[in-house]
């Protein structure tokens, strides 16, 4: 099954910082929750990842693959996240002064290099292992932000602390055919090989399906399917078990005509699959209809 790497470090912590050259920013409102835009640091104080500065709702925005823009400090300054523009397309490569930035990798950790003129520094990620709590991460499900980042001149910064949340991703598609520029820069070297309609590997799935579900574009047996369905006609239960992958959510719907699709339940509109295997298993209870088909569609984390 496809999957980002977990994290991506270059020898970055040797970049000097009297060699800092700042990036140009295109404002983009924060995808940040307005109500919840603090993380804390004990020794620095309330960290405001949406702001009003230098239009109302600025900030940081977080996109599939990179963060983006300016959290402000009131005792630290301006802390920028990058510039939204990674010289490979789709992560910052950490390794020089005009390519860094905090990246977003696969089930929603974060890991890269923050930087603040008056603090230097910030590292997401580095030293903390992946599966450990304190791993800076976003929620998929709740949009909440955890784990901690690290600053050597201001200490541990708690992103949990004053419950700081994502509302949304931003899936930037310059071309418009569905598929965010990130994955299809990463999958397919470019913008143009890939369409809303185009199948690399043949399998009857497109490029843009296969960008929602997280499967592999050039493999023909990464795609999401049902692995198995069973039915207790007694109980009106019906057992589904289907593929997914670590970074995304997932939606059961239902129709009688094949025709009608709706949700299945409220419940199972939008949940995370079972972590670290590669299938989901949902029990289904229902009525007694004559007849009722069910389909997993893969859900982009966050969107709007």
């Amino acid at each position: 099954m496809k999957t980002r790497p977990s994290s991506h470090w270059l020898p970055a912590l040797l970049i000097s910082s009297f060699a800092i050259c700042h990036s140009s920013f295109v404002i983009a409102q924060s995808t940040i929750s307005a109500a919840n835009p603090h993380a804390w640091s004990a020794n620095t104080g309330f960290i405001t990842f949406r702001h009003g500065s230098p239009v109302a709702d600025s900030g940081i925005v977080i996109g599939d693959a990179v963060l983006s823009g300016k959290a402000w400090s009131a005792n630290c300054g301006w802390i920028d996240f990058g510039d939204g523009t990674p010289a490979n397309g789709y992560f910052y490569g950490n390794g020089n002064n005009t390519d860094y930035g905090v990246n977003h990798f696969a089930g929603g950790a974060l890991s890269g290099l923050a930087y603040g003129a008056n603090i230097g520094w910030i590292s997401f990620g580095y030293g903390i292992a992946l599966d450990s709590p304190n791993h800076p991460r976003v929620n998929y499900l709740t949009g909440e932000l955890t784990g901690y980042a690290w600053s050597a001149n201001c200490g541990w910064i708690n992103l949990a602390s004053n419950g700081l949340r994502a509302a949304t991703i931003k899936y930037v598609d310059t071309d418009n055919d569905g598929i965010a520029d990130a994955w299809e820069i990463e999958n397919f070297g470019n913008l143009a090989a890939a369409s809303a309609t185009s199948d690399a590997d043949g399998d009857g799935v497109s490029d843009k399906n296969e960008f929602i579900a997280f499967t592999d574009p050039f493999d023909a047996e990464s795609k999401l399917r049902i692995v198995s369905l069973s039915e207790n006609a007694a109980l009106h239960r019906t057992t589904l078990e289907f593929t997914t992958s670590p970074v995304r959510m997932y939606r059961i719907e239902t129709t009688t005509d094949l025709a009608n699709w709706a949700a299945f339940s409220p419940a199972l509109n939008y949940f995370a699959p079972v972590p670290n295997v590669a299938s989901t298993t949902v029990v289904l209870d229902h009525g007694a209809d004559a007849r009722r088909f069910y389909r997993p569609v893969a859900v982009l984390p966050l969107s709007p």
